[in-house]
């Protein structure tokens, strides 16, 4: 049986690989809190960070361990978001209306625990996020 887990991660690193006309924010300021229930792969995440646009964004989410081995995890997170116009990202993430600053969040993280002592883990994780790669560290605790 596995225990609940605890994370608090913040943003270290943004690139944006495609460009744009438009300048874009490389330093997010993120901070995230997830929490992963007791023996299951589903967890939830909040998360606030400055957009591309350089908006402060809000998130809640649910996230889904899709696979894990030994230090290595792939999980995927999706929710919603407050910060982002349709104009910003696109009609499919932002499906609820022209000026509308909620959106969908659907991101690919992959994480790498450095070392585990006495349930504590510091963490590594890279995220893709639309047109963004996202770097984070943080620490996870088991209870």
């Amino acid at each position: 049986s596995s225990a609940a887990t605890l994370e608090l991660a913040s943003g270290v690193y943004t690139n944006h690989y495609i460009e744009s006309e438009y300048a874009r924010n490389e330093d997010n300021s993120l901070v995230a809190l997830s929490y992963r229930f007791d023996d299951s792969d589903w967890g939830l995440l909040g998360a606030t960070f400055l957009n591309s646009f350089d908006v402060q964004t809000n998130a809640i989410a649910v996230t889904y361990s899709v696979f894990k081995y030994r230090a290595v995890e792939f999980e995927m997170i999706a929710g919603v978001m407050k910060g982002y116009t349709e104009w910003e990202l696109n009609d499919k993430l932002c499906p609820f209306g022209e000026g509308v600053e909620y959106c969908l969040l659907i991101a690919p993280k992959l994480s790498l625990d450095v070392f585990t002592y006495k349930g504590i883990t510091p963490k590594a994780s890279v995220l893709i996020m639309g047109h963004a790669v996202i770097v984070t560290v943080g620490v996870s605790y088991k209870f």
